[in-house]
């Protein structure tokens, strides 16, 4: 499968994701918002932490940082949502 295919694979489970939201009266574009606002909350979690040990985020500290992201998959939970979030969606527990 070359780049071409994989982009038109992508692109097809992309729209599939879109179409299931849809079904389930869910809001596509804001369970994305939602799951990038947890995922930007959870990353500044393992910069701040590498930041205090003094480390720079790389391949070095990779062990240090599967901790970290550990950490914050608990302190960072799954219901978190970014302001402005449809009633709906906040109802629904979105997985990680």
């Amino acid at each position: 499968m070359d780049a071409t295919d994989r982009i038109h694979e992508i692109r097809d489970l992309l729209f599939f994701c879109v179409n299931l939201a849809r079904h389930l009266g869910v809001d596509a574009e804001q369970a994305l918002c939602a799951a990038n606002y947890r995922f930007e909350h959870r990353f500044a979690h393992v910069e701040a932490g590498l930041n205090r040990a003094g480390l720079q985020l790389g391949p070095a500290v990779r062990d240090e940082m599967k901790t970290l992201w550990e950490e914050a998959l608990i302190m960072i939970p799954p219901t978190l949502f970014s302001p402005g979030v449809a009633a709906p969606l906040q109802n629904m527990v979105l997985r990680a």
